[in-house]
């Protein structure tokens, strides 16, 4: 187990890597829903496209486990990030509906190495401060995110959708040059007397965390219905809200800003909210901020459905984003001790429940809403969501966890 000096550097270079692959994916979820009929894609084929890379994951989250057991980790990283770039370019100039949904399925193949090779670097840290690692990586990986939202949205409205994600395609290779800085930090050697001298005292996590079970069907539940149903729609229901402009202190804001505004609240709370989350079960343990995350979850989706204020709305997706973002942190925090415990299987199974959800949600949402509306598929996410956070009373599970090492 590395000390917290050792494994800092590693985890904010992952991160930043992550953070300029993720632009843009994260910009395609804020303006697809609205260049859709322009670019002669139809509401369900929306759905069909956001969703591709997550239901590609769950094939490549097993080919990622094996690539990083047998190929240099800065190596697959320096690969996947200039496919990502190529992705992204894509989207930019599609050249039909078989195009693009190759560069969504190429991008989940990118996204599960991401992803695991964090995950990777997160678990090499002290148990007692597992929390705080997930945070840091959830917080920076998603600092681009922030970027592309906000000033994607912005250069939408100036220079349109085709040279914005041109821009955004180049600025993702910024990546590159903090690739060549893991090779040598990811997996240092540790000498068999350091190993030694780096056994941990065991205490009681007086909270207990979460059983590896109801991670995964957390997981599954609440991807569906936030990273799914929620994150893929934002745009579609505000513009149903909106319309093409929101008039404010006498300016005319196109929709696109609008979206993207709202889009990077998401983003901004992840920079904000998961480092003090992961401190927060540090400290507390996992299933006590999980249920409190979770009900409030639940209480502002039900908010947002019924509604119909534009200001009221995008206070209370404000609420749903931070909720969410905490919670994510205390899912991982609790599937992070299983994996110190039983190796990095429960991190695969975790990730693939995860990904099933969230490539399900955009396509149940926008099914529902071609049937019914937004506010009724939103209505019974949070049901869904409301009946995790009851339940969780049932699945604590006491364990203990390593404290710090004790050094010589």
């Amino acid at each position: 187990m590395l000390n917290k000096n050792s494994v800092k550097q590693p985890i904010v270079l992952v991160s930043v890597v992550t953070a300029l692959a993720m632009l843009g994916d994260s910009l395609l979820y804020s303006l697809l829903p609205l260049y859709a009929s322009s670019l002669g894609i139809s509401t369900f084929m929306v759905g069909v496209l956001l969703s591709a890379n997550r239901w590609v994951r769950l094939a490549a989250n097993s080919l990622a486990a094996r690539t990083f057991e047998r190929w240099n980790f800065s190596v697959i990283m320096l690969v996947v990030s200039i496919v990502t770039a190529i992705t992204t370019g894509i989207y930019a100039f599609p050249m039909g509906m078989a195009a693009f949904l190759a560069a969504r399925i190429l991008w989940g193949i990118c996204y599960s190495h991401f992803r695991l090779g964090g995950y990777l670097v997160a678990l090499k840290t002290s148990p007692n401060r597992l929390g705080t690692a997930m945070g840091v990586i959830q917080s920076v990986s998603y600092l681009g995110s922030v970027f592309a939202v906000l000033g994607g949205g912005l250069l939408a409205d100036h220079v349109g959708y085709s040279w914005t994600f041109a821009i955004v395609a180049l600025l993702s290779l910024g990546a590159v040059p903090f690739v060549f800085g893991l090779d040598q930090l990811v997996t240092p050697p540790v000498a068999a007397e350091d190993k030694r001298n780096l056994q941990p005292v065991m205490k009681e996590r007086s909270n207990g965390t979460l059983s590896l079970a109801f991670c995964y069907g957390a997981g599954f539940i609440t991807h569906l219905v936030a990273w799914g149903m929620v994150f893929s729609s934002l745009s579609a229901v505000l513009h149903e809200r909106v319309g093409s402009e929101m008039q404010l202190l006498g300016w005319a804001i196109g929709i696109a800003t609008i979206s993207g505004f709202v889009n990077a609240i998401n983003w901004v709370s992840t920079l904000v909210v998961s480092p003090i989350a992961g401190r927060l079960c540090d400290t507390y343990g996992r299933r006590g901020p999980f249920v409190v995350s979770t009900l409030l979850q639940a209480g502002s989706l039900a908010l947002i459905a019924v509604m119909s204020n534009t200001l009221v709305v995008i206070l209370f997706f404000t609420v749903f984003f931070i909720v969410t973002n905490a919670q994510k942190v205390f899912l991982d925090a609790a599937v992070g001790d299983g994996a110190q415990e039983k190796g990095s299987g429960p991190v695969g199974w975790y990730n693939s429940w995860q990904d099933l959800g969230a490539a399900a949600g955009p396509v149940l949402g926008y099914g529902l809403a071609s049937f019914v509306s937004f506010s009724e598929a939103y209505l019974g996410g949070a049901v869904l969501l409301l009946a995790i956070g009851l339940s969780t009373a049932g699945v604590t599970k006491q364990t203990r966890y390593r404290g710090r090492a004790q050094m010589g």
